[in-house]
């Protein structure tokens, strides 16, 4: 809206009826969204992003990207190995057929891309979530055996029981 007596651009505060230039009340809302007044859209971002499932996330994100050369490696050693044994590094001309004189159809691709996934698979199997199985077991058996008394103090305890009688 435009006041009267000046031609800019004028908006009223919601907290009182005095009319702020728009360029004023746009400085009040960005304040307003930033203390939350009015906002609870924001609030509730705010509340989602401080969460710990967000940050592990993306903290998953930037451990996957940095574990994706080791993985690739190992894939191309593997496939290498297959390759060697097949006579081919990949198996992406296995089956291929043309119609009609048309580029190559290669079937053989999907099969390439199915033995690179189960490779990676494995990879990540054996590598990250074997590894760490077998070091959490130790862990809750150790805490286990932390737990348990020993033979003397458990006597201890038969003998200061037997003493209160």
């Amino acid at each position: 809206m435009t006041s009267p007596a000046s031609s800019h651009a004028v908006a009223a505060h919601p907290k009182n009826a005095a009319p702020l230039p728009l360029h004023d009340f746009r400085e009040w809302h960005i304040c307003a969204l930033a203390r939350n007044e009015r906002s609870p859209m924001f609030k509730g971002f705010k509340e989602f992003i401080a969460q710990g499932n967000v940050l592990e996330l993306a903290v998953a994100v930037i451990i996957g990207g940095a574990f994706a050369p080791i993985v690739e490696a190992v894939t191309n050693v593997i496939m290498g190995i297959i390759g060697a044994l097949v006579g081919k590094p990949n198996f992406d001309s296995v089956l291929a057929f043309s119609i009609n004189g048309s580029d190559p159809i290669q079937p053989g691709t999907i099969i390439t891309a199915a033995v690179n996934f189960l490779l990676v698979a494995a990879a990540v199997y054996f590598c990250i979530v074997a590894p760490m199985n077998k070091l959490n077991a130790r862990l809750k058996q150790e805490e286990e055996e932390a737990a348990e008394p020993t033979d003397v103090e458990l006597l201890a305890e038969i003998r200061d029981l037997l003493k209160q009688r």
